[in-house]
């Protein structure tokens, strides 16, 4: 499907979305729909506005705290997508996506312990998901090269998932 099929499809997305708004203003599932669709467009900031709007009315929704987590981070706001991301996993304990962009958080605000500490939880909850494992073995080898722990990490999350990193 070419970009512009998409684009299209977003638009009318985004049309149906503003008219079920329109008919239902108070429903919260359908502004973590406009927020997740603003993010895919790369608006960032008119996502994290509707999702909180949503999140007024219904609190209680680990999706909609990933999403938002996602757009703070777009915005370069790393606390608040932390907190984010911990309500997410707090209210869905295993949601390991939400867990390792904890993670991720920390590790670029240079927590590296309490980074590691989280995708080895990651791995606790999904054993074989490459992206946490690759992060966890560049995260270890960060703090001892060469450390046969990352290394063999590195192997199994490539060996699981080859197509995980791209040529370029």
């Amino acid at each position: 499907m070419c970009s512009s099929d998409l684009s299209g499809q977003n638009k009318q997305a985004g049309n149906s979305l503003a008219r079920a708004r329109e008919l239902d203003p108070r429903n919260p599932g359908i502004l973590f729909a406009q927020g997740s669709l603003a993010l895919k467009q790369s608006q960032p900031k008119e996502a994290a506005e509707l999702i909180r709007q949503g999140l007024k009315l219904d609190d209680n929704n680990p999706g909609a705290y990933f999403d938002l987590g996602n757009a703070y981070i777009l915005m370069a706001k790393g606390g608040e997508a932390l907190a984010a991301f911990e309500r997410a996993s707090a209210l869905r304990g295993d949601f390991w996506e939400a867990i390792n962009n904890q993670a991720l958080v920390l590790y670029e605000q240079q927590k590296d312990g309490e980074a590691i500490k989280r995708w080895r939880r990651v791995l606790g909850i999904k054993p074989n998901a490459a992206e946490p494992m690759l992060a966890l073995a560049a995260a270890l080898n960060g703090q001892k090269p060469g450390n046969p722990e990352s290394l063999e990490l590195a192997h199994r999350a490539l060996a699981g998932d080859p197509n995980y990193v791209l040529e370029s």
